[in-house]
């Protein structure tokens, strides 16, 4: 096992927007720095800092436009090895799809955690029992956000 858990090398993401993708922001510029074993670390920045561009690179979300990313020494971001080495990219209340239903939720996140297809219809069954889901499992979720605020109006009232 190597020493870096995580090790960034010179990593940069630029988008490109505009006519002819003419128009370029810079996010992530040339960003270095290494994780090993045992340390815990923080990435502390302001609004636009490109904190969450790194994270979502590290957790092969998206990827660098140069520089390279390791994770226990790979480098592979799309090979299931690698997949299963990183965990939840949690962001507020931007972790999970709100125009998607519980069902579609779950299956997009096995299929990016590299889940083959049979586990995913069992465990996300199991999931959707668990929660008491099964009848609401194609509902969109942000219907479900309307009806909770519904009911918190209520039970405030």
């Amino acid at each position: 096992m190597p020493d870096d858990i995580i090790k960034i090398t010179n990593v940069s993401k630029i988008y490109r927007s505009g006519f002819l993708h003419s128009h370029a922001i810079k996010a992530v510029n040339h960003l270095s720095f290494e994780i090993k074993g045992g340390e815990i670390f923080a990435l502390l920045g302001p609004n636009g800092a490109g904190k969450t561009t790194t994270i979502k690179m590290i957790a092969g979300l998206i990827n660098p436009t140069s520089g390279e990313i390791l994770v226990n020494g790979q480098t592979s971001l799309h090979s299931k090895s690698y997949m299963q080495l990183i965990g939840a990219v949690l962001e507020g209340n931007r972790n999970i799809f709100w125009n998607m239903s519980p069902l579609e939720n779950l299956y997009y996140f096995g299929r990016l955690r590299g889940v083959r297809e049979k586990h995913i219809k069992s465990r996300t069954y199991e999931l959707l029992a668990g929660f008491d889901l099964i009848e609401k499992k194609m509902n969109l979720l942000v219907n479900f956000l309307v009806e909770c605020n519904k009911k918190w109006l209520y039970a405030v009232r």
